[in-house]
């Protein structure tokens, strides 16, 4: 046997008989967090992350849900679909559900 079969063998070895200590955390973001809004892309440039937020969101929950962010309105620009079925039946969600408004649960475009 030469020294790569020899190598090659003690990895196969190794790996067969190693316990798999692949530990996953969940960490929950649940709660409050403070944000500020940078619809011109201007928080990196002007260091945005070394100062403090004013505003907050509570999670989980969306921007409408929060009452944060641009007006929701027939023109706004989505992308995807509506793929909770909440959005039909919440009364939470019933303003939405009016023609003026759109779904909550889709993601502005850009």
């Amino acid at each position: 046997m030469n020294m790569e079969n020899i190598f090659l063998f003690f990895l196969i070895i190794t790996s067969c008989i190693s316990k798999q200590t692949d530990v996953r955390e969940i960490l929950s973001l649940e709660g409050e967090w403070k944000f500020k809004m940078d619809s011109l892309d201007l928080g990196m440039e002007k260091r945005w992350c070394s100062g403090k937020f004013n505003e907050s969101v509570e999670l989980p929950g969306s921007m409408a849900e929060n009452e944060k962010g641009d007006e929701v309105t027939l023109s706004t620009d989505w992308t995807g679909d509506i793929v909770d079925k909440s959005w039909f039946t919440q009364e939470k969600y019933a303003k939405y559900r009016e023609k003026q408004h759109k779904n909550p649960f889709l993601v502005k475009a850009c």
